[in-house]
């Protein structure tokens, strides 16, 4: 395997790991005192609005792609190759790359999203059991 894919895929294995560890938290977070819950609650809320700009450029872009990439022929990277034109193949490979990582980036704000309406729905619950039982 190349360098630079080698590159991208750790790139990628960190950024799963880094979500991995996130689910891992908020398991933990579970049993949590009902203030530490609403510290949660802040924080993830805070988290999903800062990143919305963000998203919405990376959703952009990706749109973009697509298009891009439905419009540009088999033939044309067929004669690409044949041709050798490792260039066009390099900035072909590196558009790729870019938007596998704000494919990344949407996936992160999805789980960000989860998240806070998982801590949404544990806040409910103890509110709703702590009134049942007093």
């Amino acid at each position: 395997m190349s360098d630079s894919v080698s590159k991208f895929v750790d790139s990628v294995h960190e950024k799963l790991e880094s979500l991995q560890g996130r689910m891992d938290s908020l398991r933990a977070n579970i049993g949590t005192t009902w203030h530490s819950l609403q510290d949660e609650l802040a924080e993830t809320g805070q988290r999903g609005e800062e990143s919305k700009p963000s998203v919405m450029k990376a959703y952009a872009a990706l749109e973009q792609w697509r298009k891009d990439k439905l419009a540009e022929a088999k033939s044309t990277i067929a004669q690409w190759i044949e041709n050798r034109e490792a260039q066009k193949l390099a900035t072909r490979a590196e558009k790729a790359e870019a938007c596998a990582a704000l494919a990344i980036q949407i996936a992160q704000a999805s789980i960000d999203d989860a998240e806070h309406m998982i801590l949404e729905a544990i806040s409910a619950r103890l509110d709703a059991e702590a009134v049942a039982h007093h």
